[in-house]
C-alpha cells in the first residue's frame, strides 16, 4: 500500500490561543473583513462563542473563543489554495481580535480509501504488514482481527506528529423536514481505510513568526516524502 492508493479526504489547519473575548463584539468586523478577500463566504452558524462560515461546497472557517480553524473536504493534493485561505483567515483573525501569540498550531491531513465492507478494509490494512500479531487462537478468538488500528507519536524539537491507520465506518442519514418535496432521502454508509497525520507545535508561537503557507507546505512535503515507509510495512 502506498500514499498514492489513498485519496485526500480532509485537510484541517487549527490555531489555539488565550481566550479572545473580543469575538463577542467583533465577530461582524472579522467576517466582513474576510468577506472582502473572499466575497463568496456565507454564514453557516452564529452563536455567542462560535461563528462558522462556508466557502463553496467544501471549505469551512470557524472562529471560537480559544481556537480557530479552517477545514476542507476533498481538496486538491497540492493544497495551494487551502494554504492561502488559511493564511488570509488567521491574519485577519489576529488583527481583528488582537491575538499576538498562538498556544498551539496544528495541521491535519486525512487520507482514505473506500471499501465495500469492514472485512475488506480490515484485510487491506492487515496485508500491508504494518501490523503484526501472533498466529493461532488468542483470547478465545482466531482468524484475522477486525477493525485494526495502528498509531505512532513523536514529540521533540518544539513539534510533534501523530500518525494513525484505522478502519472507519461512517453513517449518513438525512432527516427531511415535515414538508419535503425533494427525492426520498437515502441512508448512506461508508467504510474506509483511513490514514491520519496530525502535525503540531509543542510551544507557543508568535503570530508574527507564523506563516501558514510555509507551515502547510512543509507538512505536505514531509507527508509525501515519508508516508510510504509506513504504509508499505516492514
Amino acid at each position: 500500500m502506498q500514499l498514492a492508493d489513498l485519496g485526500l479526504f480532509q485537510a484541517v489547519a487549527e490555531a489555539r490561543f488565550s481566550p479572545a473575548y473580543g469575538l463577542w463584539d467583533r465577530a461582524g468586523r472579522l467576517w466582513s473583513s474576510l468577506k472582502t478577500a473572499l466575497p463568496d463566504l456565507r454564514m453557516l452558524n452564529a452563536e455567542l462563542n462560535q461563528t462558522v462560515f462556508r466557502l463553496g461546497n467544501n471549505c469551512e472557517f470557524a472562529a471560537r473563543l480559544e481556537n480557530a480553524s479552517i477545514s476542507a473536504f476533498k481538496p486538491p493534493r497540492t493544497l495551494t489554495q487551502f494554504s492561502e485561505h488559511a493564511d488570509q483567515f488567521f491574519r485577519v483573525l489576529c488583527d481583528v481580535l488582537e491575538i499576538y501569540e498562538y498556544k498551539r498550531v496544528g495541521f491535519r491531513l486525512i487520507f482514505a480509501r473506500q471499501f465495500p465492507t469492514i472485512q475488506e478494509a480490515s484485510a487491506a490494512l492487515l496485508t500491508s504488514k504494518v501490523l503484526r500479531w501472533p498466529e493461532g487462537k488468542h483470547f478465545n478468538h482466531g482468524g484475522d482481527p477486525i477493525r485494526p488500528e495502528w498509531a505512532l507519536r513523536w514529540e521533540n524539537g518544539g513539534s510533534g506528529i501523530h500518525i494513525r491507520l484505522r478502519v472507519d465506518e461512517r453513517k449518513y442519514e438525512f432527516e427531511p423536514p415535515l414538508v419535503w418535496e425533494g427525492p426520498p432521502p437515502e441512508k448512506k454508509e461508508l467504510v474506509t481505510l483511513t490514514y491520519d497525520v496530525d502535525s503540531y507545535t509543542l510551544s507557543a508561537v508568535l503570530v508574527t513568526q507564523m506563516s501558514f503557507v510555509d507551515w502547510i507546505r512543509q507538512c505536505v512535503h514531509l507527508v509525501n516524502r515519508d508516508s510510504d515507509a509506513f504504509l508499505g510495512g516492514m
